[in-house]
């Protein structure tokens, strides 16, 4: 009988092993869940607060978008409506044509008598060096045109690259001129 005693320890004994390795896994497995859904909470609320970060820069993206392309466009579209003088009265409207993006410029010209209409530049800026260095004087200049035309009723486009440029309306005529004027820029940029 003392070997069948021995058995029967044996097997409690080995029972009670298994028993402690199922528990121990059970509560390793409970541990690790806790683990994992912590993180998952914690990974989850990183997530939710990137998204928030990205729906603000996103947000603020457009707005400065927005706002960039009406400076665009106002640097660009202009009108004006009135009496131009007699001989040499005239009208300047300017355009400017950012770094990487070229324009093109459309010019509607209505008037009561026929008007010269140039489109000027890019203005290059030039000073005037006199004797005195208190009468320098500078200012933008350009010796070539892009545009030039003649009439009571100019729709004209050109296309300009990069710079300033000015719409100038002159009136040579020895009596003013009822004059409206608008011009637009369309901008693209090659990217």
């Amino acid at each position: 009988m003392p070997q069948q005693h021995r058995k029967d320890r044996a097997r409690i004994g080995s029972t009670n092993v298994w028993k402690n390795l199922a528990l121990t896994f059970i509560v390793l497995f409970v541990l690790m869940l806790i683990i994992f859904a912590g993180l998952y909470s914690s990974a989850q609320n990183s997530y939710q607060y990137l998204l928030y970060q990205y729906n603000q820069l996103r947000f603020k993206y457009y707005s400065l978008q927005d706002k960039y392309n009406q400076l665009l466009n106002s640097l660009g579209s202009a009108s004006w409506s009135g009496t131009l003088g007699s001989l040499g009265g005239f009208l300047v409207l300017h355009v400017f044509i950012p770094n990487g993006y070229t324009g093109t410029l459309s010019i509607n010209v209505s008037s009561s008598a026929p008007v010269d209409v140039y489109v000027l530049g890019p203005l290059v800026l030039a000073c005037v060096f006199p004797n005195s260095l208190s009468n320098i004087t500078c200012g933008y200049y350009s010796n070539q045109y892009e545009y030039s035309a003649f009439g009571t009723n100019i729709n004209g486009e050109v296309t300009l690259g990069k710079g300033e440029y000015m719409v100038v309306i002159v009136n040579n005529n020895d009596y003013s001129v009822q004059i409206s004027a608008t011009i637009s820029t369309t901008y693209v940029s090659p990217g």
